[in-house]
C-alpha cells in the first residue's frame, strides 16, 4: 500500500531542508509511494538496511515493475528513503497523547506544554466569539456548534498575542476540514473560494466529500492577510 507516514509534515521538511522545487519535493512523494506500494514500510521505524534490501530487490526486477524502469530509479529512491531518514529522525510532532487539563499543570513544564495550557484556557472564549461571527460552519453551514472546531487560520504557534484572540484569525470549520485546513491540504483565497492540494488523490478527494465548489460563507477585509499568510505558508 502506497502510504508514508506524516507525508505532509515530511512535505514541511522538505520546504525547509529542500529540495527547493516543487517538482522535486512531488518527485520525493511520488518515490516514497512507489517503494511502499512494494512493501517497503515507510513510517518512522524505516531502516536502513531493510531499504537496501528492498531497493535490490526492485533493482533485480527492473523490467517486471510496472513504472520506473529506468537504470538511475533505484538511485532516485534511494535518495528519497534518505531524506525521509533524516526527516524521522529530526521530527518533534506535538504529544496528541494529552487530552486533560489537569494532566498537562501535573506534568513537567516546557514550552510545548505552556503553549498547551494558554490555548485550552483561552479556547473558550475564542471559540465562542467564532460563533458569534459565523452562527454556524464556515464552510458548510452546519448549525450544531458543538460538532465544529474553531481553527486557526495563521496557526496559534507564530501568532502575536494579537493575533492569537482576533476572531478574524479564525475559522469555524466541520471536523474533517478542519483536519485538512491545520495539515496545509486545504486553503482559501480571498474570494473565499476553496485550494485543494495536490497531494490528496481524487479518490481520497472524493472519500472526504470536498470539491472543488466549495467556498467560505464571506469573507471580511480583515480575514484576507491571514488567510494570505496561510496560502503562503501552510498550504502544501
Amino acid at each position: 500500500m502506497d502510504v508514508i507516514y506524516k507525508e505532509t509534515e515530511f512535505w514541511q521538511f522538505m520546504r525547509e531542508q529542500g529540495p527547493n522545487s516543487n517538482q522535486s519535493k512531488n518527485n520525493y512523494i511520488s518515490w516514497l509511494r512507489y517503494v511502499s506500494s512494494q512493501g517497503l514500510l515507510i513510517d518512522f521505524s524505516l531502516d536502513k538496511n531493510i531499504a537496501e534490501v528492498k531497493l535490490e530487490e526492485l533493482k533485480a526486477n527492473r523490467e517486471k515493475r510496472d513504472k520506473y524502469q529506468l537504470l538511475n530509479d533505484i538511485s532516485s529512491f534511494k535518495s528519497a528513503i534518505n531524506k525521509y531518514i533524516k526527516f524521522a529522525s529530526s521530527y518533534t510532532g506535538v504529544n496528541d497523547s494529552i487530552t486533560d487539563i489537569e494532566q498537562i499543570i501535573a506534568t513537567p513544564l516546557d514550552v510545548t506544554k505552556v503553549r498547551e495550557i494558554e490555548t485550552r484556557l483561552g479556547q473558550g472564549k475564542y471559540r465562542d466569539a467564532l460563533i458569534e461571527l459565523w452562527g454556524s460552519c464556515s464552510v458548510t453551514a452546519l448549525k450544531r456548534t458543538e460538532l465544529l472546531n474553531a481553527s486557526h487560520i495563521k496557526p496559534w504557534s507564530v501568532s502575536s498575542n494579537t493575533e492569537k484572540v482576533d476572531k478574524y484569525n479564525g475559522l469555524l470549520l466541520a471536523p474533517n476540514l478542519d483536519r485538512l485546513f491545520d495539515r496545509g491540504l486545504i486553503t482559501f483565497n480571498n474570494n473565499g473560494l476553496i485550494k485543494i492540494s495536490k497531494l490528496l488523490s481524487i479518490q481520497e478527494i472524493e472519500a472526504l466529500q470536498i470539491t472543488d465548489k466549495l467556498s467560505l460563507r464571506f469573507i471580511k477585509e480583515e480575514h484576507k492577510p491571514y488567510l494570505e499568510y496561510h496560502r503562503n505558508n501552510i498550504f502544501i
